[in-house]
């Protein structure tokens, strides 16, 4: 016998296929009458036994448990806290004015506005 018909026998319920089994031209490969397509994409419909729906499961992150998270965010904001504004009292145009660029002053001294 030669090595192409030694790695290729029948056995009595099927072949067996040892070596590299190719379909060439039209021909196909069928199960019951159905072509086995082999290789290339599956239509989302053609796949069998998956769920109707992904629903997440609810669940939290520590801060910790994202690289790097804490660190690119103290990066984002340069601005500190600003100091205490008591409310204003003013009476008049002028007081409320001063107030306000106190306001402004303590505001521009934390970074948070130029």
């Amino acid at each position: 016998m030669s090595d192409r018909s030694t790695k290729n026998y029948r056995k009595p319920d099927k072949w067996v296929v040892e070596g590299e089994l190719s379909i060439n031209g039209s021909g196909k490969i069928t199960k019951d009458g159905q072509e086995i397509k082999l290789g290339g994409a599956v239509s989302w419909e053609d796949v069998q036994g998956k769920p109707s729906a992904f629903t997440p499961s609810s669940h939290t992150h520590n801060i910790s448990d994202i690289t790097s998270l804490q660190t690119t965010l103290n990066g984002k904001l340069s601005a500190s806290k600003a100091a205490t504004q008591a409310d204003s009292t003013a009476t008049d145009a002028a007081g409320l004015k001063n107030d306000f660029n106190n306001l402004l002053a303590k505001l521009k001294a934390a970074g948070i506005m130029n």
